[in-house]
């Protein structure tokens, strides 16, 4: 079992979750719908922008591009990927960016906050190592597994959200 993913998706069903028991009376089928194309569509995304930004690799090994299961996520592709399935679905429901940004809100914090901590236990997204042990840094991992006491940004950051 892959911790990472299992963070994630625990965060995401807790987002949907949310979504739906805060959507405005009537609307929970809707929160649900843009939640579940909001978050198929970061997925796509984000393994997309990983393979752009690794196109000689996946040039020769092109049948590995679709496998996201291998690992390989960027999160400014799951941005863009997002941002535009959320101005296609107000296009499509003939409703503002607002209005869906506001469905879909709960979901998006809760989302966040999984990711930080997904990031803390597998090694991305880590703090500056710091120098001296002061009392506040905290031992975590980089993405090679080097453990070092580090300015904690991830709990700082799932914390802050």
């Amino acid at each position: 079992m892959n911790l990472f993913a299992f963070i994630l998706g625990a965060g995401a069903s807790l987002g949907l979750w949310q979504a739906a028991r805060r959507a405005p009376e009537g609307s929970a089928s809707r929160s649900v719908d843009a939640g579940l194309v909001l978050l198929g569509a970061c997925l796509l995304g984000a393994r997309a922008g990983y393979v752009l930004m690794r196109l000689p690799y996946y040039q020769t090994r092109w049948i590995e591009a679709p496998q996201f299961w291998l690992g390989g996520l960027s999160l400014s592709g799951a941005v863009i990927a997002g941002m535009v399935s959320l101005l296609v679905l107000a296009a499509i429901w003939g409703e503002s960016l607002r209005s869906v940004l506001d469905l879909v809100a709960p979901l998006l914090s809760t989302l966040g906050i999984a990711g930080w901590l997904a990031c803390m236990q597998s090694g991305c997204a880590y703090g500056k190592e710091v120098i001296g042990h002061p009392w506040w840094g905290i031992p975590l991992a980089d993405e090679s597994g080097l453990v070092a006491p580090r300015f904690p940004l991830q709990p700082l950051a799932a914390f802050s959200l």
